[in-house]
């Protein structure tokens, strides 16, 4: 009996030591020791921040690890559509935090940080739009079994929200949280016009609201295998780790029921590398040859002692990689380094492979990282050609085709000067593309890319659109137009002197008078009501000349 009860002692510490290192790789969490609420979070912000930013074309290869079923079927948390890969037809790389939501940048690490980015059925991506998470009511815009488009019915936000299906609610939870911790330092570029769930702080940055929803499909829908798999396979590529699958009770620790209470973990102590771990992936995907692409390692070291941290990179193909150093001391590596690998094709191949050893410090034996890549011969851009059949909401982007490749297309905003990414339209087969849902009186940009083998080529030169106002629906007080759109009134001065414009709510109060230049265009947003609009230079029997504008729910 004694020696069964030791033997069952030991397999339960066994699996007890197993837990906390799974759940605390390397000491990847010991700067979290001890602390809570808005603390806690910039923690886990200075741990997560720091990663690998893929490229945007090697996410299709990532997915296929992520994002996979047995047999290479897509796992798409958006449709019951079968797919396989490695085909992509018909799929999108869904942010499912809208890159809208930050400003639109394209150049951000967040714009390929896959914790948040899955793939996705195009027409369900298409539908889903940029709205905000919450509960649809009755009766839904968009229902194809899976995730549904429609008014939201969870109290503190009325509008439009994407609500996904039950099983997925706490990922898409999980994901939210983990963008508002790891980018909590983007607070000043969340884009104005879309802050649904976000706050301009770096502590809580949700909404009240948006932390009770979020918080209960955390609660309802716990961790599962497939996120735990996801977040491994996500590491050892991207160099970083969702904390909130790791450690499911942080939630309540920074947002929830303790958030008066401390977060403990236990502490790694002796000499190891946080990130990389070993057979560590640097996926560069494919690229053209004769182009060159940059990943950044992070190399982060818990109680390194000894000279330095050294870094040797070897396998037959070692020529077409470069590294930017061989060794680094182990107090940089204490603080954390960014080593720079640069993958530059020098032929064509369907696969380089090399990896980097990292020793040194006093870690136990080495640390072996897989770096892969692939070239194919240089794509000529498309030609875009000028937008036809423009509307108040929509146009026609059009380019030049040869009739056996597949395009992309880019569709950008201007506001205040600066071209905002809005979306990209992949997988298209034509010459053309019709483009809706836009804003009447606005200027937008769109640019085409060729697809070939998994590449998409530089993009075309950019194509400027300006969307009309449909003449049925603008009111006109003499040279002043204005129309109404959502909870935004348009108003135009197409006039070659200035006009001055007051606004009036229902109960006659004076909301805003401003100046508007010649051929000026201002958007301002009221929210749903009845307005009364008034030009002051209009002459009528000597009063000033108003409208009534009913903003419709």
């Amino acid at each position: 009996m004694n020696k069964l009860k030791q033997l069952f002692l030991l397999i339960l510490l066994l699996f007890l030591v197993s837990i906390v290192f799974s759940q605390n790789p390397n000491g990847y969490y010991n700067s979290t020791d001890g602390l809570k609420k808005e603390a806690l979070k910039t923690a886990l912000h200075n741990i997560t921040k720091n990663h690998t930013v893929l490229s945007y074309s090697s996410l299709w290869v990532v997915f296929q690890s992520t994002d996979a079923l047995p047999n290479n079927q897509v796992w798409d948390m958006y449709s019951d559509i079968v797919r396989y890969y490695p085909s992509t037809a018909g799929l999108n790389r869904e942010h499912s935090f809208p890159v809208s939501w930050w400003g639109g940048s394209t150049s951000v690490p967040c714009y390929t940080d896959i914790n948040h980015i899955f793939p996705s059925d195009e027409a369900a991506n298409n539908r889903k739009s940029n709205y905000p998470l919450g509960i649809v009511g009755g009766n839904p815009n968009y229902d194809n079994g899976v995730i549904k488009v429609g008014q939201n019915t969870f109290p503190g936000f009325s509008g439009l929200v994407f609500e996904p299906a039950d099983e997925y609610k706490g990922d898409f939870a999980r994901a939210y949280f983990y963008m508002v911790t790891c980018y909590q330092d983007y607070y000043n570029q969340w884009n104005p016009n879309y802050m649904y769930m976000l706050e301009a702080n770096t502590y809580p940055t949700l909404k009240p609201w948006a932390i009770q929803l979020l918080l209960g499909w955390h609660r309802n829908d716990p961790v599962s295998e497939k996120e735990v798999n996801r977040n491994e396979e996500v590491f050892i590529r991207q160099n970083n780790r969702n904390p909130f699958i790791d450690y499911p009770e942080l939630v309540e620790h920074i947002w929830g029921d303790k958030m008066d209470d401390f977060f403990f973990v236990d502490i790694e102590s002796k000499p190891v590398l946080a990130t990389p771990t070993n057979e560590t992936k640097l996926e560069f995907g494919t690229i053209e040859s004769g182009k060159s692409l940059e990943l950044e390692l992070f190399v982060k070291g818990n109680n390194l002692t000894g000279s330095g941290l050294y870094f040797d990179l070897v396998g037959i193909n070692a020529n077409q990689f470069t590294i930017n150093t061989n060794s680094i001391t182990v107090a940089v590596a204490n603080a954390g380094y960014f080593l720079k690998v640069t993958y530059k094709p020098t032929s064509v191949s369907n696969l380089h492979n090399a990896a980097i050893y990292i020793e040194g410090g006093n870690i136990t034996g080495s640390v072996k990282v897989n770096i892969t890549g692939s070239s194919i011969t240089p794509i000529t851009p498309p030609v875009a050609l000028p937008a036809t059949n423009v509307t108040s909401n929509g146009f026609r982007a059009n380019w030049q085709s040869d009739g056996t490749n597949i395009y992309t297309l880019d569709l950008f905003i201007v506001e205040n000067g600066d071209k905002i990414f809005i979306d990209d339209f992949e997988h298209i087969e034509t010459n053309f593309y019709d483009v809706s849902g836009l804003e009447p009186l606005k200027t937008y940009k769109y640019s085409v890319r060729k697809w070939m083998l998994g590449v998409l080529s530089d993009p075309s030169e950019e194509i400027t659109v300006n969307t009309t106002v449909s003449i049925n629906n603008t009111n006109q007080i003499e040279d002043i137009y204005f129309y109404s759109f959502n909870e935004n009134i348009v108003i135009q001065n197409k006039s070659n002197k200035n006009q001055t414009v007051e606004i009036y709510d229902i109960l006659g109060r004076k909301i805003e008078q401003f100046e508007l230049s010649p051929n000026e265009t201002r958007t301002e947003k009221y929210g749903y009501g009845i307005f009364l609009i008034k030009n002051k230079n209009a002459i009528k029997n000597k009063n000033a000349v108003g409208k009534i504008v009913n903003i419709n729910y």
